[in-house]
């Protein structure tokens, strides 16, 4: 059975369980993995936040949603959750990785290396971390080169 119809088939018995158990969060966090799992972002989002509704201090419900959301590009939110999950939760290394990859998508380097170097604390043999937090500082150092060939005097072409 390939992955996608292992997916399937979790999503036909979790709705059944949702149908039965409408407030047991745990169905709506499990069913929100599989919609994940199947590329449906939307559903998974709306599933941990019905899941986080129910139980509000469920760290990984705010992970996974944090991750759903950065997969629809909405990095504001996806920092908001992972900020709320490393609340819950503040000595999970992969929360911060993972909050510094939102924050490098909205161009914020200092954030980002900084959640990178949080992670690297947290666990010295996070090979990830290092490798983002490396490609932060090189984006980091292209943009200030950048601003700084902006800088040149009025009339003078630059090739």
């Amino acid at each position: 059975m390939t992955d996608t119809k292992k997916y399937q088939k979790a999503l036909e018995h979790l709705n059944e369980l949702i149908k039965l158990f409408p407030n047991t969060w745990m169905y709506y966090f499990q069913r929100g993995i599989a919609y994940y799992n199947l590329k449906n972002y939307d559903k998974a989002i709306a599933d941990f936040s019905k899941a986080i509704k129910l139980n509000p201090n469920y760290s990984s419900a705010y992970y996974n949603r944090g991750f759903a959301y950065g997969k629809v590009e909405k990095y504001d939110a996806a920092i908001s959750d992972f900020s709320k999950a490393i609340e819950l939760n503040p000595n999970d290394a992969e929360e911060y990785n993972d909050r510094g990859f939102a924050y490098y998508n909205l161009k914020k380097y200092d954030k980002a290396i900084a959640d990178y170097n949080k992670a690297i604390e947290l666990n010295p043999n996070y090979l990830s971390a290092y490798k983002n937090r490396e490609l932060a500082y090189k984006r980091m150092r292209e943009a200030e080169r950048s601003r700084s060939n902006n800088c040149a005097p009025a009339g003078i072409l630059r090739r």
